[in-house]
């Protein structure tokens, strides 16, 4: 495996929805990590800087937060696909007044821009490549998306630990695949991260399991 301590603090700020509540996410930064809440407010910890709560809400639930590639600033999704940005993080568009299918359940960056991906598979990007999308192929609902750094690929992950790549991203296994015939997680998985080296992922259980 090719996990080490810094893909568990990055798996650890992404699925602060285990210790912080249902309505939390997480995101880290190379001194820290952000909390974000269901309301859209932003909390500091172990010394990450402060960009700022969401801005103007549609009333929509805040679901993901992610930090950009220098880690001086993030993105916040809601669950009508709304996007804020802070610190230096460039807004390059969102799903503002359409009507979806799902709702948004997580964000990533990608390239230039960011990839935000819906509870029944669809993906959306803006300021980046579209590379496919996992709606009509999941067996249960969309947990997370990870993206490739270049903007080149991405990784849809559904609850139950499956997995779909599109574009450069590599796919390196799934948890369905390695269970046995019939068996199925005793929880969810809630999040998931890319580890350090970029050579695969690490996901997380609503229990506590991790899985890579």
């Amino acid at each position: 495996s090719d996990v080490c301590s810094s893909d568990l603090l990055m798996l650890l700020a992404s699925t602060l929805a285990i210790v912080a509540g249902p309505s939390s996410a997480g995101a880290s930064t190379n001194t820290g990590f952000w909390v974000l809440d269901a309301s859209g407010r932003v909390t500091s910890s172990g010394g990450a800087p402060e960009y700022g709560d969401r801005r103007a809400s549609t009333g929509a639930a805040a679901v993901s937060i992610v930090a950009t590639p220098s880690g001086k600033g993030y993105y916040i999704v809601d669950t009508e696909g709304v996007v804020s940005a802070h610190g230096d993080a460039v807004h390059r568009g969102d799903l503002t007044g359409i009507a979806l299918a799902a709702p948004i359940v997580a964000i990533a960056t990608s390239g230039t821009g960011y990839v935000l991906a819906g509870r029944d598979g669809g993906v959306f990007a803006f300021g980046t490549n579209f590379r496919g999308s996992a709606a009509g192929l999941a067996a249960s609902p969309i947990a997370d998306i990870l993206a490739n750094p270049d903007g080149s690929g991405y990784l849809v992950i559904a609850d139950d630990g499956g997995v779909f790549a599109f574009g450069g991203a590599t796919y390196r296994g799934s948890v369905p695949a390695a269970l046995p015939p019939g068996t199925r997680l005793d929880r969810p998985v809630v999040a998931a991260s890319m580890t350090s080296s970029g050579g695969g992922y690490v996901m997380a259980g609503g229990d506590g399991g991790v899985f890579n």
